[in-house]
């Protein structure tokens, strides 16, 4: 059963290079894949460096998605907002949708709102509120 999810947090992607599976007990990353039913892949430092994509990072998304994961790109940051966030993200060469992508400000609505709080603040910059 797919039960299963890597969070890549640093370092390169699957495919990309070598990762560490901590927690893992197969005898290759591509075994341990196989198990898998999510990728979370953070952002900055795994996708992209500095305004410029990780080499391989676009190819190794590419056959993450051909081999049938679902992907979620996370990221901790609450400088930009989901549209800009998007946008850097497609004009670097990955594709997604956005629902494939999580951010703070998103999850902090979305929990405040499972527990019933009908109204929100945000106290941060009013372009990441969007």
């Amino acid at each position: 059963m797919r039960d299963s999810c890597l969070l890549v947090l640093s370092g390169r992607v699957p495919g990309a290079g070598d990762l560490l599976f901590a927690g893992m007990a197969r005898a290759t990353p591509t075994d341990a894949l196989q198990d898998l039913q999510a990728v979370l892949l953070d952002l900055d430092g795994v996708l992209y460096v500095e305004g410029e994509p990780v080499e391989g990072a676009e190819q190794a998304v590419a056959k993450l998605r051909a081999a049938g994961h679902a992907l979620r790109f996370v990221t901790n940051t609450t400088s930009r907002s989901r549209p800009a966030t998007l946008e850097k993200l497609r004009r670097l060469g990955f594709e997604l949708d956005e629902r494939e992508l999580v951010t703070p400000a998103a999850l902090a609505v979305r929990h405040c709102l499972q527990e019933g709080r009908t109204r929100v603040s945000l106290v941060m910059n009013d372009d990441v509120k969007s």
